[in-house]
C-alpha cells in the first residue's frame, strides 16, 4: 500500500476542484484529493450521458465457445461501467485468468476465480443457468510490481499508480447478477445453459448491454402504423397480399399470423404485425394508439410483444414471446375515432428494452362479425432512460 498521510476525498461533499493557497506546504492529501475530484467529475459526466455497456453492435467482450470442458473465452473489447471506461486488450480464457491463482488474488485483494463445475443430476433434471459477468475494480500498483516507478536519479518511489482491472466471473445456478462488493462494479455478459452431466459448454446466450446516449429526440412513433384491417372481404377472396409467417400458436388456430394482411376470409379475424425499433435499455413508460372503427360494437385488440431470439426446439410458445401490454378497444358508435394513451406504472423488468435478447412488435387484431373496418393510423411509445443509482434521468414521450 502507498504511504499516505490521510484520505480527504468524499464524493458526497461535491467538491470539484482544489485550490492551493500561497505560503503553505504542498501535502499529499491535497494533491490526491485534486486528482480524485477531477476523476469523479469525469465519471459523473459519463454516467449522466451514457448508459452502461459495450459499443453498440460490436463484438466487444462477446463470450465464445471452447473445446475444453468447463471453459469459455471472451473477446477483447471496451465497455463503459458507471462512467468508468474499461478496455480488455487481449482475448480472455476463463480458466487461466491471473486471479485463478490464490496468491495473486490475495495480493490484489479480490476473491479467487474458481473453476467451473459440471452440472449433475438425472435425465429429468433441467439445465442449469449460469451468468457470466465482468468484474471491474481499481487497485494500487507500486514499484515492486513496476520497477519503472523508481526514479533512478533519486532512487525512491515517489508516487504509486492506480490501475483499473477487469476479470471474468461466473455465478452458477442463477441468471441474476450477484451483489458487487465495495469498490467493484459488475456488467452482465452472457447466460450459459448447462445440461446435466455435460462438461462441454454448448449453449451461450449473449446479454451484453449496449451503451448509448439519451441525448436528442426520444420520440418513437410510426405513421401510418398499419394498412387498413378489414373484417369482411373487400376484393376478390382469391387475391392475397404477401404474407410473412411467424409461429404464434396461442393466437391463431393455423399456428401463424399474417403481416399487414388487409383481406380476410369470411368470419376470420384480420390481423397485422408491425416490427418495432425501440431504444436499447430504455424502460417503456407509456403507449398511445390512434385509429378508427367503422361500426358500433366493432373491436380492435392490440398486444405489445417481445419475441425471443432463442427459439426452443421443439417450439414452445411460452418461450417464444411475452405480452408486455395489451388492451381491447370497442366502438360505441359508428365511425368512432380512437385515441388512447396507456401508462406503464409497473416496475416489471420486462419493460426494459433488451435488443440483444428480443425483437419487439405490435400485434393488432379485429374480431369476426359484425362487419366493420378497423384502421390504425399511428402509435407512439414513451420511455425513460436511467442515470446514476438506477434513478430516472431522462424521460421522453
Amino acid at each position: 500500500m502507498g504511504n499516505f498521510s490521510r484520505n480527504t476525498f468524499d464524493p458526497l461533499k461535491d467538491y470539484v476542484a482544489v485550490r492551493l493557497q500561497q505560503g503553505v506546504p504542498v501535502l499529499d492529501a491535497d494533491w490526491n484529493e485534486l486528482n480524485e475530484a477531477t476523476r469523479q467529475e469525469l465519471y459523473d459526466t459519463f454516467s449522466l450521458t451514457f448508459t452502461d455497456g459495450v459499443r453498440p453492435y460490436s463484438f466487444d467482450l462477446e463470450v465464445g465457445f471452447r473445446q475444453e470442458p468447463n471453459d469459455f473465452s471472451v473477446l477483447a473489447g471496451a465497455a463503459l461501467i458507471q462512467g468508468r471506461p474499461i478496455r480488455v486488450r487481449k482475448n480472455v480464457r476463463y480458466s487461466i485468468q491471473p486471479w485463478t491463482d490464490p496468491q495473486r488474488a490475495a495480493r490484489d485483494g479480490v476473491a479467487v476465480i474458481p473453476p467451473l463445475t459440471t452440472p449433475t443430476g438425472t435425465a429429468s433434471t433441467p439445465p442449469r443457468t449460469d451468468i457470466v459477468y465482468l468484474d471491474v475494480w481499481e487497485r494500487e500498483v507500486g514499484s515492486i510490481e513496476d520497477a519503472n516507478l523508481i526514479n533512478p536519479a533519486i532512487g525512491v518511489e515517489t508516487c504509486v499508480r492506480i490501475k483499473r482491472e477487469a476479470a471474468i466471473r461466473v455465478a452458477e445456478g442463477t441468471a441474476t447478477l450477484p451483489a458487487a462488493p465495495a469498490g467493484h462494479t459488475f456488467l452482465p455478459l452472457a447466460l450459459l445453459r448447462r445440461p446435466v452431466n455435460q462438461a462441454l459448454i454448448t449453449n451461450i446466450e449473449s446479454i451484453r448491454p449496449y451503451f448509448h446516449s439519451p441525448q436528442g429526440t426520444g420520440v418513437v412513433s410510426f405513421f401510418p402504423a398499419f394498412l387498413p384491417v378489414y373484417t369482411t372481404p373487400q376484393i376478390t377472396p382469391s387475391v392475397k397480399l404477401p404474407e410473412w409467417r411467424i409461429m404464434f400458436a396461442p393466437l391463431a388456430a393455423s399456428g401463424s399470423v399474417p403481416k399487414f394482411r388487409a383481406v380476410k376470409e369470411l368470419n376470420e379475424a384480420a390481423a397485422g404485425i408491425l416490427p418495432l425499433m425501440l431504444p436499447d435499455r430504455a424502460r417503456l413508460s407509456s403507449f398511445s394508439i390512434n385509429g378508427d372503427i367503422s361500426a358500433a360494437d366493432g373491436q380492435l385488440q392490440w398486444n405489445l410483444l417481445r419475441i425471443s431470439h432463442q427459439l426452443a426446439t421443439p417450439l414452445n410458445a411460452n418461450q417464444l414471446f411475452d405480452i408486455m401490454a395489451e388492451d381491447t378497444l370497442r366502438a360505441l358508435s359508428a365511425g368512432q375515432s380512437i385515441g388512447t394513451t396507456y401508462g406503464f406504472s409497473t416496475e416489471d423488468p420486462k419493460l426494459i428494452v433488451d435488443n440483444s435478447r428480443y425483437y419487439y412488435a405490435l400485434l393488432v387484431r379485429t374480431f369476426s362479425p359484425p362487419a366493420y373496418i378497423a384502421t390504425v393510423h399511428g402509435l407512439s411509445i414513451g420511455y425513460k432512460y436511467f442515470g446514476l443509482a438506477g434513478e430516472p434521468s431522462h424521460e421522453h414521450d
